[in-house]
């Protein structure tokens, strides 16, 4: 994560990255020198709201949550993207716009191998496509986006909506959200954090947990106008050996942006 994160810092922008308080000194450490637009903020899990209900459910009913993906994900950092949003736009009432970005983002799984080099590529260092992360990127997100909030929309999710109870709207496809980028102008951000409280609220109040993405396709099925969506269908890109040319898939969110013509080469990853 700290070498992805140092790949996105490349863009020069300002980012504010949560982190442990017991691990500031760790990360400052890491950052110094190399990523000075990187602003550390320290945050417990225990002081991101709705912690204690998420742990008492959690001490309650332990086998509800024993499945693999509950002890992959941590409800208190899912849940608590909205509040470190709504804590960044506070804390600056000059911030025009803000976009959360899952620390782990910049990674050759993930992102095209059109974006990294063949020595990065052959030597696995996996974090290192700076290609896909220039300043400019982040000018093509605040057009792409205009007034509304940018979120990008898998047909084959992981995680699906929450049941439909908690919704002003049925869902009128299985298409769900993803978590791991969102944000655009001040106002519609804020307005995010205050939908995702209130279903947050209601989730608890039947003594239940979802993930976040799950919580944002119920948002976005309430007033879908209210997002700008890049709909996708896989995670594998070209370098995937089983990438499938006739599918969308997420690293073409980069490509649209960046203007990548289609004929950049991409590799194939030179492990199994």
């Amino acid at each position: 994560y700290l070498d992805s994160l140092t790949t996105i810092a490349g863009s020069g922008l300002p980012i504010t990255c949560f982190v442990a308080p017991e691990a500031e000194a760790a990360h400052r450490r890491h950052f110094r020198g190399a990523a000075p637009n990187v602003t550390l903020a320290p945050l417990a899990l225990a002081d991101v709201p709705y912690s204690g209900d998420v742990q008492r459910l959690k001490r309650a009913a332990p086998h509800r949550f024993a499945a693999l993906e509950w002890q992959e994900r941590c409800v208190e950092i899912m849940w608590g993207k909205f509040h470190m949003l709504r804590t960044v736009l506070t804390g600056d009432p000059a911030i025009e716009r803000v976009y959360w970005i899952d620390a782990g983002l910049a990674n050759v799984n993930i992102v095209s191998t059109r974006y990294i080099s063949d020595d990065a590529l052959r030597d696995r260092r996996l974090c290192e496509v700076p290609r896909a992360f220039p300043s400019v990127l982040f000018d093509r997100l605040d057009a792409f986006a205009g007034d509304r909030v940018v979120a990008l929309k898998c047909t084959t999710p992981h995680n699906r909506g929450i049941p439909e109870r908690y919704n002003r709207r049925p869902y009128n496809s299985g298409d769900a959200l993803i978590g791991g980028l969102f944000g655009g102008p001040r106002t519609a951000v804020l307005d995010l954090c205050d939908r995702f409280d209130d279903k947050a609220r209601a989730i608890l109040d039947d003594e239940a947990l979802y993930f976040e993405e799950s919580i944002l396709t119920g948002i976005h099925a309430d007033e879908p106008e209210r997002f700008r969506c890049f709909t996708f269908d896989t995670w594998h890109h070209e370098g995937w050996p089983d990438h499938d040319p006739a599918l969308v898939n997420f690293s073409q969110f980069f490509d649209l942006l960046l203007q990548t013509p289609a004929s950049t080469p991409a590799r194939r990853f030179p492990w199994s």
